[in-house]
C-alpha cells in the first residue's frame, strides 16, 4: 500500500515549454530526470510572475503564471471546479487585465495550467483543448 502511494504521489511534473516542445517540436518525451514532484512544482509556481509585478518573460513563465492564478483563484473559492472556464473566470474577476498582463494566453498554456493545478489536487488530467486528436474510424 505505502509503495503504491508513494508511486502514485510521484511527480509526472512536467512544465509547459518542455511539453510543447515534445508536442510540436519533435523533441523526446520527457526523461524522469526532468520530471518534478509536486513540492518541486508548487515552489516553481510560488515563485512564478504575479499580476501586481512585472508580467512573465517567456512562454513557460507565462504558463506558470496562470497555473499560480489559478491556485490563487482556488484558494479563494474552494468551491471553483477545476475546469478551465471555471478558473479562467475566476481569474478574470480577480484580475481583469490579466490576458493582456500575461501577453494574451494560448489555449495550450491554459488547458496545461488547468492540468498542473489538477495534477496538485491529485485528480485526473483532462484534455487539453489546444491539442487536436486525429483518429482513423
Amino acid at each position: 500500500m505505502a509503495a503504491r502511494r508513494r508511486e502514485r504521489d510521484k511527480c509526472h511534473g512536467i512544465g509547459a515549454e518542455r511539453a510543447l516542445e515534445t508536442i510540436l517540436g519533435g523533441k523526446r518525451p520527457p526523461s524522469k530526470k526532468e520530471e518534478e514532484t509536486r513540492e518541486q512544482v508548487r515552489a516553481r509556481l510560488a515563485k512564478a510572475a504575479s499580476p501586481d509585478g512585472a508580467p512573465p518573460t517567456s512562454y513557460g513563465a507565462a504558463a506558470d503564471a496562470i497555473a499560480k492564478a489559478f491556485l490563487a483563484v482556488i484558494a479563494e473559492e474552494p468551491e471553483t471546479e477545476l475546469d478551465g472556464r471555471s478558473l479562467w473566470d475566476g481569474v478574470k474577476r480577480r484580475w481583469p487585465a490579466f490576458d493582456d498582463w500575461v501577453g494574451g494566453a494560448t489555449g495550450f498554456q491554459v488547458g496545461w495550467a488547468v492540468n498542473c493545478v489538477r495534477w496538485l489536487a491529485a485528480e485526473p488530467p483532462v484534455p487539453n483543448p489546444a491539442i487536436l486528436t486525429v483518429s482513423e474510424k
